[in-house]
């Protein structure tokens, strides 16, 4: 179900007009069958599928608290991560598995073995994971209410391409009344509009000047051609994944609970720390807490010194290496992290003789390059 089809809008009508005559409790109750069916409109079995790894959640998530042990924790991220790799990433495996079997004998369909992907999956195992790692460091005590821990992972409006929300801010959403008054109605029909404006008419209308083989057969057409597709391209994809998550947030926002920002006018950052402050924002947090924090303190207990070139450089290349890998098990997806990543490096590289200056005090004039240089 597309998000800017009228099907949508009705079902968000259905579930907005029930939703407010409820009691509180009743409302959580009603929001998980809401998501539930919205997940169901894709495949049904994408529903079980991700029901069955709530249930699996929750439980690791009790045995954390109740355990304490950091082997539980692991156990619950391996399990997440291979569910990743099992399902969104059997393109990469699939066809050497198939292989295998047809030489052992074993007949596969003409197409070859084939796993279903749940949409959003992605989304899904960070919040997951994050939340196991919370329980584990005590930030937030384990969620003793399934239902609010289920809502907390397949709440519809973030359900498919997020933002990624963390369980300690957003489960106490479902437990506190949700008042919509004339002020948030105001916003939130606002941001749909906003993004429904910035869904179909910039980002679909600038798809269809883009040639369909731009990407796959590029000798085909005249450099300068190209590069005027890729500056349209960079433009469609921005409005696109920025306008889903303005009209899910204006959506959110008809039933009293925020969701985050996601993008705060990333093409005009002047460096790649910005940029990334900026771009995807909901993202760009957790691997900042989840991977460059973690991989930084553990390298400053081996080598302490937070100059030393390998605290510079291997942080943020882990970093961005993981979050391509998180987009797609591919060469040119590990190419784009390793690119950020090594974007990254230059700049910190360059704190050790020059000190840094936040790009808010460097001359108009040095701004505007830096923001050509970046967005280049």
């Amino acid at each position: 179900m597309a998000i800017t089809s009228l099907t949508f809008a009705g079902f968000v009508l259905l579930v907005f007009g029930v939703y407010h005559f409820l009691p509180l409790r009743k409302q959580n109750y009603w929001l998980l069958a809401a998501s539930l069916a919205f997940y169901t409109l894709f495949d049904w079995r994408f529903s079980v599928i991700i029901l069955i790894l709530s249930l699996v959640n929750f439980v690791i998530g009790k045995q954390i608290e109740k355990q304490e042990s950091q082997l539980v924790l692991r156990a619950g991220i391996i399990l997440n991560v291979l569910a990743l790799f099992g399902f969104k990433y059997a393109s990469f495996y699939l066809p050497a598995v198939t292989n295998l079997l047809n030489k052992l004998g074993v007949q596969t369909s003409a197409g070859g073995l084939k796993i279903l992907l749940p949409v959003g999956l992605s989304f899904f195992v960070v919040q997951a994971i994050s939340y196991l790692i919370d329980v584990s460091r005590k930030r937030m005590p384990a969620e003793g209410d399934w239902l609010n821990f289920t809502l907390y992972l397949l709440y519809f409006p973030k359900l498919v391409s997020g933002p990624i929300e963390r369980a300690r801010t957003f489960i106490p959403k479902f437990t506190s009344p949700r008042i919509v008054d004339n002020g948030l109605l105001i916003r939130s029909i606002g941001l749909i509009v906003l993004g429904a404006v910035r869904k179909l008419v910039f980002a679909d209308s600038l798809m269809t000047l883009l040639p369909k083989d731009m990407f796959t057969e590029p000798l085909n057409y005249p450099g300068q051609f190209l590069l005027g597709w890729l500056i349209t391209y960079a433009f469609a994809l921005y409005n696109d994944f920025a306008g889903y998550t303005t009209l899910v947030r204006g959506v959110s926002g008809l039933l009293g609970i925020e969701l985050s920002a996601n993008f705060m006018r990333p093409y005009f950052s002047r460096n790649f720390t910005e940029f990334w402050k900026r771009w995807h924002i909901s993202l760009s947090e957790w691997l900042r807490d989840y991977i460059f924090f973690p991989t930084t303190r553990t390298l400053l207990k081996l080598i302490p010194n937070r100059k030393h070139a390998i605290n510079l450089i291997l942080p943020p290349m882990a970093t961005m290496l993981v979050s391509g890998l998180w987009h797609g098990v591919s060469w040119h997806m590990l190419l784009w992290g390793g690119l950020h990543g090594l974007y990254q490096v230059v700049e910190r590289l360059r704190s050790l003789w020059r000190p840094a200056v936040q790009p808010d005090d460097l001359p108009l004039w040095r701004q505007w390059i830096a923001g050509s240089v970046v967005f280049a």
